[in-house]
């Protein structure tokens, strides 16, 4: 068909009046054109037309670009996409070849060079490759061929010296990497399984130096939820070796600038500590407002310096402590993994360490690096722990480190370094480090003593370890630290469980270290409680006083009490909600039974400690429970038929009440016509008995003489 091409022509063709046209008359003369149909031409007839106007430079680029790339077609004729296979084909094709020229030439270059020169040499390669690798040039299939090729170069450069080799196969994963993370074209969450997975490979079969772990960590912390399915084998073998490398000794190199920098922190410290003592000479109690809020100030810079010179110090002894910082960066490597992974790396690794036979430092090292995992299920580390105990018992010492570093990965402390701090003082003070000092550094680093003791107490107990806990307890005491009933109560219940004895000990310390008047509550230990009334008529040494039992749950003998101080414990007002849950009713009534059925304790006992339990829910208007009433009726009644005695008729009818109340006038008539044969039952034995006394005494039947 053709294109309809209009071209002006230089006939003039009148316009309107107003328009466009009419403006311009006063500016000029204007030409007139007219449009008129030409027959088409073809594209490249068009091309000459204009090359003309063309600068020569444009026309020269245009011609050598024409010779040189395949002439384009329209999107909709059949060839194209051949074409653009083609293409693309030729241009990898061409990308191989270039990519095989450079490997070529390095190889070539490498075993011909002097082995002073070959660290030159691998560096300009590395730099290449980098460079390369930032404007996107390779693909990632060139790649790991890139990669695969030239470890096999340097292995077969550096044979006889794998120590060389793996120093030139560290720097150039760590190009490799820092080439695609800087890369704007590919991102490492692009990178495909069989890339992450060779270099994941690649640093696996080198040493475990700390630039593998450092290069080895960012990799970890930069993959996908789908990368880590692709390559887990990798990293459950990359995480292993890392454990391993524990097992070497870690050279530390010249420690003369960190020990520099460790005195220059000291001595900031004294210095801010003499300046504020100075300033407090100088300002008496007298003081005016400007001088108190100045010593404020000082007060708080002087605290903000000393704690920024604490964790330089703490910061330069994790660098002088082997192993330290290489534990950090597998722990922190770990904690960007899944939690279906990260529980997966710990059951693996934790086998392994077993199996192997590990020494129990690699042990520590393994359950601290658990602990340092941000993050991470306390369970996961309780686990390993377990485990670990059943090969060998973790030594206090080392279990205090490792909980200071779960609490420090916690976020449990505002200023951890001034725990640890404190910790190192106090374990130097009496050269030993236990969970008393670790409690006590706490308390002096002043960051929420009582909340960490009850957290470190239900960690020793989720590991069995109840004589540790009695043991911290006896040495805090000898400390002159104190406990609160609401820490102790959750450790008698859960020890009670384990060693009832055990707990009993427990108790009878902590009452020589009460830190304030609370008594235990029932409801947080009931079975405690519970042992505590089963255990208490015992005798010996061991057990409570029924007094004693209900002295610490915080409830008065009423029985005892006088008329002045039992106004105190007067029923509250029924119009207001009893205190008493539902639980606490049912505790109540338990310790009532067992008090009632209790053989340590005679049926008088038994009575008065039930009647002590009604008392106590009357006073709180609860209604009496049938349970209660049961157990009163056994201690007052049953108790006493048991032991053939007689039962008192004034007890009888209080207990009837109570009966009828809670469980029927029915009950309540069955009762008392038991009561009633058995004291009937009684009445006639005594009867016949004094016939047989008298029978006795009148052998010869002699009557009253007339």
């Amino acid at each position: 068909m053709g294109k309809r091409k209009m071209t002006l022509q230089s006939e003039a063709v009148p316009s309107p009046s107003i328009g466009f046209g009419a403006l311009w008359g006063p500016f000029g003369e204007v030409v007139r054109t007219r449009w008129q149909w030409e027959a088409p031409t073809t594209p490249e007839s068009r091309t000459k037309e204009v090359s003309s106007a063309l600068p020569k430079w444009l026309v020269e680029w245009s011609a050598t670009a024409e010779g040189s790339a395949p002439k384009s077609r329209s999107k909709n004729l059949p060839g194209d996409s051949v074409i653009s296979k083609n293409s693309k084909k030729a241009s990898k094709k061409v990308s191989n070849k270039v990519v095989y020229d450079e490997i070529e030439s390095f190889r070539e270059a490498i075993t011909s060079c002097s082995p002073e020169e070959r660290s030159t040499l691998c560096c300009d390669f590395n730099h290449n490759l980098k460079q390369s690798l930032i404007a996107g040039v390779h693909s990632q299939d060139a790649i790991v061929y890139y990669s695969i090729r030239t470890k096999k170069i340097i292995r077969d450069a550096c044979l006889g010296s794998d120590a060389e080799a793996d120093r030139y196969l560290s720097a150039l994963y760590q190009a490799i990497w820092d080439g695609i993370s800087t890369c704007k074209i590919m991102q490492p969450s692009d990178l495909t399984g069989s890339l992450t997975a060779n270099l994941l490979t690649g640093l696996s079969e080198i040493s475990m130096c700390e630039e593998v772990q450092t290069l080895a960590s960012k990799i970890m912390s930069s993959l996908t939820f789908r990368q880590q399915l692709q390559v887990r084998s990798k990293i459950l073998r990359l995480a292993t070796l890392w454990i391993e490398s524990w097992s070497h000794d870690e050279s530390l190199g010249s420690q003369e600038q960190n020990l520099s920098l460790a005195s220059q922190a000291v001595l900031d410290a004294q210095r801010t500590v003499h300046d504020l003592r100075a300033l407090l000479t100088t300002i008496n109690r007298s003081s005016s407002l400007p001088e108190v809020v100045l010593l404020r100030e000082a007060v708080q810079s002087a605290r903000q310096s000393i704690y920024r010179n604490v964790e330089t110090i703490e910061d330069l002894s994790n660098l002088m402590t082997p192993h330290q910082r290489s534990i950090t960066t597998l722990a922190n490597a770990i904690g960007h993994l899944s939690p279906n992974l990260v529980r997966k790396i710990i059951t693996r690794c934790s086998r392994h360490i077993l199996q192997t036979r590990s020494t129990s430092e690699i042990r520590s090292f393994w359950l601290s690096a658990i602990a340092r995992i941000p993050n991470a299920d306390e369970e996961l580390i309780l686990m390993t722990w377990r485990r670990f105990q059943l090969t060998a018992e973790i030594e206090e010492h080392v279990a205090c480190d490792i909980i200071l570093d779960l609490w420090i990965c916690q976020k449990s402390f505002e200023r951890p370094a001034l725990v640890k701090l404190f910790f190192d003082v106090a374990a130097s003070e009496t050269t030993r480090r236990d969970y008393s000092n670790l409690i006590l550094a706490v308390s002096n680093a002043r960051q929420r003593c009582w909340v960490m003791t009850r957290s470190l107490f239900r960690f020793l107990e989720k590991l069995g370890l109840y004589n540790s806990i009695y043991h911290t307890i006896h040495r805090m005491k000898k400390l002159g630290m104190k406990l609160p009933a609401d820490v102790i109560d959750e450790t008698l219940e859960n020890m009670t469980a384990h060693d009832y004895m055990l707990a009993e000990q427990t108790y009878r310390l902590y009452r020589r270290m009460r830190a304030n008047e609370r008594s235990l509550r029932l409801d947080v230990c009931p079975n405690f409680v519970f042992a505590m009334v089963e255990n208490s008529g015992n005798p010996g040494d061991f057990g409570f006083k029924p007094r004693s039992i209900w002295s610490s749950i915080g409830i008065p003998l009423y029985e005892s009490m006088p008329a002045s101080s039992l106004a105190l414990y007067a029923p509250i007002d029924p119009r207001r909600p009893s205190s008493l849950t539902p639980t606490m009713v049912g505790h109540i009534v338990k310790m009532a039974t067992m008090f009632a059925y209790s053989e340590q304790h005679s049926q008088r006992c038994a009575v008065r400690n039930v009647m002590q339990c009604l008392f106590h829910l009357r006073r709180h208007h609860i209604p009496v429970p049938p349970e209660l009433t049961r157990a009163i009726t056994h201690a007052g009644i049953t108790r006493k038929i048991l032991s053939r005695g007689w039962v008192a008729r004034e007890r009888v009818k209080w207990i009837l009440r109570l009966i009828e109340q809670a469980e029927g006038t029915d009950v309540a008539m069955t009762v008392d016509k038991l009561v009633a044969a058995w004291n009937q039952g009684i009445s006639d034995r005594v009867s016949l008995r004094d016939i047989n006394i008298v029978k006795e005494s009148n052998p010869l039947r002699v009557g009253p003489i007339d």
